[in-house]
């Protein structure tokens, strides 16, 4: 029914919604806005915290140039030690590398 279908989809937007919401969190707490940390954060959430700190830092931006895949890597492996997921960064330093 439509009913049936509309329902499908909110709960799809909400879990998407979730997502967003979570790529500023990080492992030890520190991220933003509900603070959570470890457990607290999926894989899912993990995975979108990682391509969009790689996204942000190799794109042109009106104030500074894009930085380089290699660049991004040591910064991102840096963080890796406490605030982002060591498995994601090597999972796409395979990927870009």
């Amino acid at each position: 029914t439509e009913r049936e279908k509309l329902d499908i989809h909110v709960e799809s937007f909400r879990e998407v919604a979730e997502l967003a919401g979570n790529h500023h969190e990080c492992l030890d707490g520190c991220g933003y806005p509900r603070g959570l940390s470890g457990r607290e954060l999926a894989m899912p959430d993990r995975i979108i915290a990682v391509a969009d700190i790689f996204e942000a830092m190799s794109a042109d931006r009106p104030y500074r140039r894009g930085l380089s895949t290699t660049d991004i890597l040591t910064h991102l492996e840096r963080r890796a030690k406490h605030a982002i997921c060591p498995e994601c960064v090597a999972a796409l330093a395979r990927v870009v590398a």
